[in-house]
């Protein structure tokens, strides 16, 4: 299957069906637009710019120590707002994880400890030898939560627009009582062998086997991996876990789930060749 990604007005391995271009073009042109939607200093959900809460000592420093559950992503300065993906996890022109401290002391308390649990459970099965299989996870979890806090990690570590044009997605993570139907959003799942983090923004993908282009977004952590599709097809090769947005906060469900579990190696959102692969390919 030949995959193209893309960002802005770059591109990366574009070698595709003159019959697509247009179709890749017209999709970068309202990539353009999506990201002129919001500040690129404002909180990713709220929209409060994040410098001058900075510059207020009232608001005090941001807290950068929980890596472990909801990491602080430092990644790549970009030229421009759009950048070529390049050999680095991080692709995006983002400095850092952009929440105000509202919002990520209010989600995380939310959210955190449920996601944190269902991640316990996934990590037993996160390794190299369960590669391109289906593993089983099963518990009594509160889903309602662990998709709300994955949607908060994709937001935050993506450009400015995502809250504002989805507003299905903003409700999901300010309102913690609320339900949302998705619509033609997509969240898949996946259980990330490899410890490799990977963080893709909002971008471009191509499917030229499939002659299908969207936009995806990647937020992947160990050991549990997330990629949302904004463009109603769940991505392949992930388990499409969209239902959850209509769980209440509170509602418990008995899991059992078949997770794939993928390599996490390549530097290009749901890309999932395996190390030795990518050598020859990178």
């Amino acid at each position: 299957m030949a995959l193209i990604w893309l960002k802005g007005s770059e591109t990366h391995e574009l070698s595709v069906a003159s019959g697509l271009l247009d179709t890749i073009r017209k999709k970068q042109t309202e990539l353009v637009a999506f990201e002129d939607l919001g500040d690129i200093e404002a909180c990713r959900i709220c929209g409060y710019n994040i410098v001058a809460q900075q510059d207020d000592p009232s608001e005090g420093d941001e807290d950068e120590s929980r890596t472990s559950l909801i990491q602080s992503l430092f990644i790549k300065p970009a030229k421009s707002k759009f950048s070529q993906f390049k050999s680095a996890m991080f692709q995006s022109n983002i400095e850092r994880y952009r929440l105000c401290h509202n919002c990520r002391s209010r989600t995380t308390g939310w959210f955190g400890g449920e996601y944190a649990r269902f991640a316990k459970a996934a990590a037993a099965h996160a390794s190299p030898a369960n590669v391109n299989t289906d593993v089983a996870v099963s518990g009594k979890f509160l889903p309602g939560r662990i998709i709300r806090q994955a949607l908060v990690n994709i937001c935050a570590a993506s450009q400015p627009g995502v809250c504002i044009k989805y507003k299905n997605i903003k409700s999901l993570v300010t309102d913690r009582y609320s339900t949302a139907d998705l619509g033609s959003v997509k969240l898949g799942l996946y259980i990330n062998a490899d410890k490799n983090p990977r963080s893709s923004g909002v971008t471009v993908f191509a499917d030229t086997a499939k002659e299908r282009v969207e936009f995806v977004a990647e937020y992947s952590s160990w050991p549990l991996g997330w990629i949302l599709t904004l463009g109603g097809v769940s991505f392949d090769g992930t388990l499409d876990v969209t239902q959850w947005s209509l769980m209440k906060d509170e509602e418990k469900a008995d899991l059992n789930l078949q997770i794939p579990c993928r390599w996490n190696s390549s530097p290009y959102p749901g890309d999932f060749r395996d190390p030795e692969d990518l050598k020859r390919t990178i």
